[in-house]
């Protein structure tokens, strides 16, 4: 008796001879406009996944940003003075005042110098360089940047050979349908 009712283990519960698959077994689908989106039950965990990388990100930019605006200012003496001292005390009182206030380095509160830092960053000017008095940072960054992209690259593309020719050998024999 049991044996002539009992269904195989891998067959579907919702198999075309069963009765369970009956139109009336089934619960009613909800209904839906033909113009409304489907929703993806996962997509409010994408969202937040992305919105919190986004978050680490942008504090991350602000701590880096804060770290390259203390650190000069935490060494002991400043830029000027040490611009000063490569030169061997040729340059008079004026020259030293018109250095601080290029650098932001005048007598300012501390607080004040960062938000006139954060100003000068928002159009993209990065300041004179305290290493190259000639310079802007945007001309050293722009002088490098070629040669860093070119590097980049040929590593990127290293990488990639050497992982198409490596992960074929790490694939399994056999591919599971």
């Amino acid at each position: 008796v049991g044996a002539a009712n009992a269904q195989p283990r891998d067959v579907h519960p919702l198999a075309p001879g069963d009765v369970s698959a009956s139109p009336q077994a089934l619960p009613p689908s909800p209904a839906r406009s033909p113009r409304a989106p489907l929703r993806h039950p996962q997509k409010g965990l994408i969202v937040s996944y992305v919105l919190r990388r986004l978050g680490f990100y942008l504090i991350a930019f602000w701590a880096s940003i804060t770290l390259n605006f203390m650190l000069p200012r935490l060494m002991p003496g400043d830029p000027v003075s040490r611009m000063f001292a490569k030169v061997q005390g040729r340059m008079n009182p004026d020259q030293i005042e018109q250095m601080r206030k290029l650098f932001g380095l005048d007598d300012q509160p501390l607080w004040q110098q960062y938000l006139s830092y954060l100003n000068s960053l928002l159009p993209g000017d990065l300041g004179a360089s305290f290493r190259y008095a000639d310079w802007s940072v945007n001309d050293l960054v722009a002088k490098a940047l070629p040669v860093s992209l070119t590097i980049g690259g040929i590593a990127m593309l290293i990488a990639m050979l050497r992982m198409s020719l490596i992960a074929p050998s790490m694939a399994p024999a056999t591919v599971p349908l």
